[in-house]
């Protein structure tokens, strides 16, 4: 009894946990630049969902491990992918509803390096609901300078939702 109570409870939480994380992913990700917060949230959910798994299925020996990567693949798979989309057509419909104009100016560059690798960002600032805000981009191919403007569809509701067009 107590071993049933204690497995619907954690089961409760592990799923309002997973729904704060789908929100803040569907709804404010796009306020968090970077790969690094996004990473942290999904690991998060990853091991959140396998924890779940293991409530759910319990332990089964040698099988244990391929139950749980298929439950983590068949489970988190469809959440993962809803996330994503549903995050691209709130951007996309905050910019159709609420998008105006705005004039961007690149005031800085600066390059991230990794051990592999190393990724060149461009900081620019606009101005929009009389306030002004900065913003980071990658810099594909180097093509922005300092002092380049920018034309921007930004989100009058939300300015940190953004497009350079």
């Amino acid at each position: 009894m107590f071993q049933s109570k204690r497995k619907t409870t954690w089961t409760y939480i592990i799923i309002v946990f997973l729904l704060i994380c789908c929100y803040v992913g569907i709804y404010h990700s796009h306020l968090y630049f970077g790969f690094n917060w996004v990473m942290w949230l999904s690991i998060s959910a990853m091991l959140a969902l396998l924890y779940l798994g293991d409530l759910w299925l319990g332990d089964s020996g040698r099988w244990d491990k391929l139950k749980s990567f298929l439950f983590l693949l068949l489970v988190g798979g469809p959440i993962g992918i809803f996330v994503f989309r549903m995050h691209k057509s709130f951007i996309e419909n905050q910019l159709a509803e609420y998008g105006v104009q705005a004039h961007g100016v690149v005031t800085k560059l600066y390059i991230q390096r990794n051990k592999s690798s190393q990724t060149p960002y461009a900081i620019f600032t606009y101005k929009l609901n009389n306030k002004v805000w900065m913003q980071e981009v990658i810099n594909r191919n180097s093509s922005l300078q300092v002092g380049d403007t920018l034309m921007l569809l930004c989100a009058k509701t939300d300015p940190e939702i953004f497009k350079i067009e």
